[in-house]
């Protein structure tokens, strides 16, 4: 589908009451994207445009109104994606000879089906300096399954974090009852200082437990 173009104002130039059409042609756009992810996982996401159709070999072309110079965006919402352009340039120039190339890098933060949209905008030099058309975005949903590994992680960081909670409730008990005698004749203090000493000796037993191999690389930490 043709999708209609809508001028807005851009950082170099007012905004038109009326669209100049004299750099727009016909062109194509094709979006690739992964069908699905596992969270913490990255993959790459590219976007081709070409005056010619013949050229674009990925993804599912559509028309679109294209000038010799072009912009695309890429986004999602904040907490889908964590979202990298790895293009040098932000504006690039469009022909009928090849196929011009956005790419990104995208790591999945969220499990569920989520979006990520594609705008793009053509570049046109007026008078009053450059105008970005901007078209009707393309989305693209991409399916994001657990990780072990994340799960794992997880599991890890909660364990570790309640253990060390453990330990200063103990350790902070065991001082109060040596910081005051008189807590002597207080009934059952003997017992108390029976659990203290097992929850010790059980703490410092799970720290034990904690194995190299149980703990994420630095490698997986990044």
């Amino acid at each position: 589908m043709i999708f209609c173009a809508c001028l807005i104002r851009s950082g170099y130039a007012s905004a038109h009451e009326a669209e100049p059409e004299s750099q727009l042609t016909e062109g194509w756009i094709a979006v690739n994207t992964p069908a699905d992810m596992r969270i913490g996982d990255t993959s790459t996401v590219t976007v081709h445009v070409s005056k010619s159709r013949a050229l674009i070999d990925s993804g599912q072309p559509e028309q679109i109104r294209v000038a010799p110079r072009m912009v695309v965006y890429l986004h999602s919402q904040s907490d889908d994606f964590r979202i990298t352009s790895l293009n040098g340039e932000r504006y690039q120039y469009v022909n009928n000879e090849s196929v011009t190339e956005w790419t990104w890098r995208v790591q999945a933060l969220k499990i569920g089906e989520s979006r990520l949209w594609v705008s793009a905008a053509a570049i046109e030099t007026t008078s009053e300096g450059l105008v970005e058309h901007v078209f009707a975005p393309i989305f693209r949903t991409v399916k994001i399954k657990g990780s072990l590994l994340y799960s794992s992680k997880d599991l890890f960081s909660f364990t570790f974090l309640a253990i060390i909670a453990l330990f200063v409730l103990v350790y902070g008990a065991k001082t109060f009852l040596a910081l005051f005698p008189k807590a002597a004749s207080v009934p059952g203090r003997n017992a108390f200082r029976q659990v203290l000493n097992r929850f010790t000796n059980l703490i410092a037993e799970n720290i034990a437990n904690l194995s190299p191999q149980s703990r994420p690389s630095k490698e997986e930490k990044q």
